[in-house]
Formats: structure tokens, sequence, C-alpha cells
């Protein structure tokens, strides 16, 4: 039977990300997520994330603390003079908040179009 490393986090950032260039194409962004469980009670876990790529530019670019995300990617392991860690490497980091929810200035918003319902229907429409 196969198996299969994947994991999905929603959470918020723990602090503003922290942005590795490694020449000029690549580089990794480090971001700490904070997950709850179902009970008040339990404590918040605490996410080490890695984002490689273009989906570390965009959380360079476009994700602040506070931020709520979805992490998807792989669990890594890995140990370091005697000590373990876990970290997750994320293939895709989507942003959950609004810029308002994250207190950034928002754009006006573009006029909204006239909404059509079945008893206002539109008399220039040939059905």
């Amino acid at each position: 039977m196969a198996s299969i490393n994947s994991v999905t986090l929603v959470g918020r950032l723990g602090q503003d990300p922290e942005y590795k260039s490694f020449g000029s194409d690549n580089g990794v962004a480090n971001i700490s997520v904070a997950t709850d469980r179902f009970s008040k009670a339990a404590p918040t876990d605490w996410h080490r994330v890695s984002v490689f790529g273009q989906a570390g530019e965009f959380v360079r670019d476009y994700v602040r603390k506070g931020d709520m995300v979805c992490v998807q990617g792989r669990i890594e392991y890995s140990e370091r003079d005697g000590k373990y860690y876990t970290n997750i490497v994320a293939s895709r980091v989507t942003s959950l908040s609004s810029k308002k929810d994250a207190g950034q200035a928002v754009a006006p918003a573009a006029p909204a179009a006239k909404q059509v319902t079945g008893l206002d229907p539109d008399p220039t429409l040939p059905f």
C-alpha cells in the first residue's frame, strides 16, 4: 500500500516572514503558523514552515504577522546536535485574510454591477 506525506494547516502567522535569497531566482520564506485545537483549554500549536520559489516570494510580499493562511505541503524531520526538529515544507500558501483584516489600507472597490434577479429581469435580454 502506498503512503502519503501531506499536511494542510489553517492558522495565523506569529511574525512577519523571514526571507533569505540564494541567488537571483532562488529563495526561501520562513514563517511560523499558530493553530488551535478544538478545545479552548488546549495550548496553541506552533509550526515552522519553509516556503520556496514563487510561493516564497508571494509570502514575502503579501503575508504579514496575524494574517490567516492555508498552508499545504509535507512534513520533514531533521536532527541537529542531538535535537530533533519538525518542519513543514510548503508547496502552496493561500492568504485567507483580506487587507482590511490585516489592518492595511484597502483600495476602494469598483462600483457594483446591477444585480438581476428572477423578479427583475433585464428587458434587453433575448430570452
